[in-house]
């Protein structure tokens, strides 16, 4: 991969040899290769998605809170809000439905 960022040239050697390294400072095609990660993020937080949905939920709720002129605004944040706390209780029914079958 000449030219890219993966291979350095090594200003000590001849010219136009190459320094190759057993890790690669930049992998395009995985760049979490950087800093060390390649899992799923259920793997690095297993209760992150339903704590990040939770806050959504509770943000949508509080902008409820307001001097809206006309309330459409207060229908969609209030349908949002509903719709994200509707997928939390279904998906941790599901969860513990799966759980309870192994």
């Amino acid at each position: 991969m000449a030219g890219t960022s993966v291979e350095r040239i090594d200003p000590h050697a001849g010219h136009g040899e190459l320094e190759h390294h057993p890790h690669p400072v930049y992998n395009p095609d995985a760049p979490s290769e950087q800093w060390g990660w390649h899992g799923e993020w259920r793997e690095f937080a297993p209760r992150g998605r339903t704590i990040l949905l939770g806050l959504a939920a509770l943000a949508m709720f509080a902008m409820l809170i307001g001097n809206h002129s006309s309330h459409v605004e207060d229908w969609w944040l209030g349908v949002t809000g509903t719709a994200i706390v509707v997928y939390i209780v279904v998906s941790q029914r599901a969860a513990n439905r799966a759980r309870r079958r192994r």
